[in-house]
């Protein structure tokens, strides 16, 4: 009789623990699915620019220079961790002493990424090699590819809006269609509010 109860007994916790173990791999995905629809965006973000990099504590390794820019698009999340971005920017290079004189360009921009869900809505993106395709300037490079963004923000009690920023300093890097790094880059993005809306009907 005893042996009958500690076999129930042990079947019994495997079972829960079992059951534990699938609710914890299942809670991030099922957390994920907050975010499901297209959200529009507004933001503004300055850019510090390295050609030679930047050392562990984020100093310059040679000459730099600053660009701010703002952008606006639709990120679209999928409500499995996956999602995708457009967005069109418009960017202005700040003069430098020592540097080129200031400009301007605009560029397309389109991205996949991937995002997770916390319990208490906040959530964290990181975002694949974004495709930065300038318009409009004569003597722009045509195709850029920008690695390594990451964000992290707050959906709203609605789930309807939400608001994404960086989170802390990260190097990215600015790549031509061949794989050579043109540059690297520290960022700060303010992405502000973020409304999920519904497209109309194509003409």
């Amino acid at each position: 009789m005893l042996r009958f109860l500690t076999s129930g007994w042990c079947i019994l916790m495997l079972v829960v623990c079992s059951a534990w173990l699938t609710r914890a791999e299942a809670a991030p995905q099922g957390f994920n699915q907050l975010l499901h629809g297209n959200y529009a965006f507004t933001g503004e973000d300055v850019c510090l620019v390295s050609p030679k990099g930047f050392d562990a504590d984020f100093t310059p390794l040679g000459p730099t220079a600053v660009f701010s820019s703002s952008i606006q698009g639709v990120r679209t999340f999928n409500g499995d961790g996956t999602g995708s971005l457009i967005a069109r920017t418009v960017q202005s290079n700040h003069p430098q002493p020592s540097g080129p004189g200031a400009s301007g360009n605009s560029a397309d921009l389109s991205a996949d990424f991937t995002y997770e869900v916390a319990s208490d809505r906040t959530f964290t993106v990181e975002q694949g090699p974004m495709t930065s395709t300038d318009i409009g300037e004569p003597n722009a490079r045509t195709k850029v590819i920008i690695e390594n963004i990451k964000f992290s923000g707050q959906i709203a009690q609605d789930l309807k809006t939400l608001v994404m920023s960086t989170e802390k300093s990260t190097v990215e890097t600015c790549k031509n269609l061949q794989g050579q790094i043109l540059d690297y880059r520290i960022c700060h993005s303010a992405l502000g509010r973020q409304s999920e809306f519904k497209p109309g009907p194509s003409a």
